[in-house]
């Protein structure tokens, strides 16, 4: 008996709106992993890595959404409330980074060859506009927290 691969026909403009979502997805856990490293630890010499590096995207969003409600333990706020701006801009971002997962998940682990399965290029390509979106308000909170930094943890 002959097992045959199935041919799935898939068109090229849904396969190269799923890989725009794919390396959107990478951009953003890459700059959740940065942030991570530097909430966690700003001086450090990228040991946190450990603690992150074999972790699914969800995991590395709830270490950071730790991280950051501990923070206030250890760095004095402002006078004008700087860490306080930082931790509430960084936390919804954080928690639209968690919803996204699921949208990026059904695509990714779609099942063509099953006929309740579909997705379509409009669908893709707008889960992909979100997440660089997201990517994008990240790396603006990124450098909010670097001039934070510049400041001094402990600034009053």
């Amino acid at each position: 008996m002959l097992i045959r691969e199935p041919v799935l026909e898939v068109e090229p403009s849904l396969l190269a709106a799923i890989g725009r979502l794919s390396v959107n997805f990478n951009w953003l856990e890459q700059i959740v992993e940065m942030l991570l490293e530097r909430v966690a630890a700003p001086e450090s010499t990228g040991l946190v890595q450990i603690l992150y590096v074999e972790q699914a995207f969800r995991r590395k969003v709830d270490l950071l959404m730790n991280v950051l409600n501990r923070l206030p333990d250890f760095a004095v706020p402002s006078s004008t409330g700087q860490w306080s701006l930082f931790i509430e801009g960084l936390r919804p971002l954080l928690i639209e980074a968690r919803n996204l997962t699921s949208r990026r998940n059904k695509v990714i682990h779609w099942h063509p060859q099953q006929e309740d399965s579909k997705i379509t290029e409009s669908e893709v390509l707008e889960a992909a506009a979100e997440v660089q979106k997201l990517a994008l308000q990240l790396v603006v909170v990124s450098l909010s927290f670097d001039k934070l930094l510049a400041e001094g943890l402990d600034a009053e």
